[in-house]
Parts: structure tokens; C-alpha cells; sequence
């Protein structure tokens, strides 16, 4: 990503851009002490199922920022330009990852309607085109300058106009699949009595939440940032917006992989993170809590 003055990011000793490096390190932390924590989590609930696209993305959004965090650690001065390409290359991964997480479960709510499809379709398709043109347009535009000892600074010359695309694409399309996921759930919590909601319901509904909070006030920031902070600030805070993506995108599938399975789940011996993605499945969830089927129950 770029800022406005030209200064892509850089590893010179001032003090404004020990804040870049300061972010981007917490985002490695972040991401290696999740990693960490839900190793054995995922062990036994995600890589004993079957393979879906759920958990194709769940490894894609989670093994990414995984390789995302090594590459942000191990940066030098030699192998700077190198490593900047291939964290921005890892970014994109990552979000489209997130994205396609969040896509496909806005369809599975809304039951596979081919019409919520399109929408999502449509709109996916025009974001992901929107922000590849501009990260390649800034690629292509991107230089590398010595400043001095130790001291790299990688320049680019787009507007603070253009740089912001990306950000505001992605937290309009987030605010699609927001609503539309958000207007579903509340519609089944409305029907449903309190003390018989299911833990899949809670669940869907927490996590989406969660993500749509955290996406909007980062986005929201990092655009500040590209107008009134530096560039090497800028670079960290990207980096630890697409961090705590990988993270949130990643508990999404694995918190449904944990969920208990009511009987109709077991009869068909499918997992959670697979039956979201089933056009019955909240059918089946919300007639089994109406009923009083405590087999959901968180």
C-alpha cells in the first residue's frame, strides 16, 4: 500500500517509523500466539473432517497469516523490496481468503439462495478487481531508495486517493455481508425463545459481529493513517488489519468445527464447518431449537 507523499514504508532508525516495524511485529505476535493457542483445536476438530471449501479457506486464511507473520519477522535490509512484494502478495491472499469465509456463509444463512448468490457474486467480483488494480498499479510503480547505513526506503508514487480503494471497497462489502447476514439472524432470534436458541445460532451471530466491528474500525483507521500518518505506520497497520483478518476469519470456521451436533447432523455424519454450507442446515437448527432439542444447546 501507498501514502500520499510516495514513501511506500521504510526501516530508517526515526522515531515516526519504529512504529511501523512496532505494529507489524505485534501482528507476527498476534498471529504466532494464535497459532499457538488453537493448534490442538484445530487438530482434532478441523483436520479430522472431511475436506469443504470451509476448511480449504480456513487453512488458506490461517497458514497464510501464519506465513505472513515469518516474513515480517525475518525482513533485512538486503531482502527488503523482496519480502515488502511478497507480504503485499500474502495480504491479498489472506483477505480474499476472509472474504470468501464470509461470502459463503452469508449464502449459507440466507439457505443457497441463487439470488443472495449474485449479489455476492457481483459485488466480490468487483472488489477483488477494483483492489488487484490498484496493488498492481503501485507494484509497478514501486522503487527502492538507500537512504543510508541500514537504512531502505521503498517509494511509490500513487495518490492518497488510490491507496484508499482497497479500504473502501473491502468495509463496503463487509457492510454487505453484514446486513445481510445480520437481517437473518435477528429474524431467527426474534422467532426463537431465549432459553431455546442454538449454540450454532449464538455462534453465527457473535463471531459475525466480532469481525464486522473489528474490520470497519481498522479500515477506518488505516485510511486516516494514509492521509495523516506516515508510510511506514501505514505499512504496519495493514499488516495488522490482514492479521487479526486471518485470525477472525479462521475462528469463524473453527468455532462452527467445535459446535455440538444436534441428531439430524449426526445421522449424516457431516461436521459443523461442512453442514454450514448444506441448504438445510438452518432449517434443521431452528426447527430443533423451536421444539426445545437441547442437543444445540451452548
Amino acid at each position: 500500500m501507498t501514502s500520499a507523499s510516495g514513501n511506500l514504508a521504510s526501516n530508517c532508525p526515526t522515531t515516526e517509523d519504529r512504529l511501523g516495524p512496532s505494529l507489524s511485529f505485534v501482528s507476527a505476535t498476534l498471529i504466532l500466539f494464535e497459532y499457538s493457542l488453537t493448534l490442538f483445536d484445530e487438530l482434532r476438530f478441523v483436520w479430522s473432517q472431511r475436506r469443504s471449501a470451509s476448511t480449504f479457506l480456513f487453512f488458506v486464511a490461517r497458514y497464510a497469516g501464519l506465513a505472513s507473520a515469518i516474513v515480517t519477522l525475518v525482513q533485512t535490509p538486503t531482502t527488503y523490496m523482496l519480502l515488502a512484494h511478497l507480504s503485499a502478495a500474502l495480504r491479498i491472499v489472506i483477505i480474499v481468503a476472509a472474504e470468501a469465509i464470509l461470502t459463503l456463509r452469508t449464502w449459507a444463512i440466507w439457505e443457497k439462495k441463487k439470488r443472495i448468490l449474485f449479489i455476492l457474486g457481483v459485488a466480490g467480483l468487483a472488489a477483488l478487481g477494483g483492489n488487484l488494480s490498484v496493488v498492481f498499479r503501485g507494484l509497478n510503480d514501486t522503487g527502492v531508495e538507500n537512504a543510508g547505513p541500514d537504512c531502505t526506503a521503498i517509494l511509490n508514487s500513487q495518490p492518497a486517493s488510490a491507496v484508499m480503494i482497497p479500504y473502501v471497497v473491502v468495509i463496503a462489502y463487509e457492510i454487505l455481508t453484514m446486513l445481510l447476514s445480520a437481517t437473518r439472524i435477528l429474524r431467527w432470534r426474534n422467532q426463537i425463545a431465549p432459553s431455546a436458541r442454538t449454540a450454532l445460532l449464538d455462534t453465527l451471530w457473535r463471531d459475525g459481529l466480532l469481525h464486522f466491528s473489528w474490520m470497519i474500525v481498522l479500515g477506518i483507521v488505516n485510511v486516516l493513517i494514509i492521509f495523516h500518518g506516515s508510510s511506514a505506520v501505514h505499512t504496519g497497520g495493514s499488516q495488522l488489519q490482514t492479521s487479526i483478518h486471518s485470525v477472525i476469519a479462521s475462528r469463524i470456521i473453527l468455532h462452527l468445527a467445535m459446535l455440538p451436533r444436534s441428531r439430524d447432523d449426526a445421522q449424516t455424519d457431516a461436521p459443523a464447518s461442512t453442514m454450514l454450507f448444506t441448504p438445510t442446515t438452518f432449517q434443521l437448527t431452528v426447527e430443533d431449537s423451536a421444539s426445545g432439542d437441547g442437543s444445540y444447546l451452548g
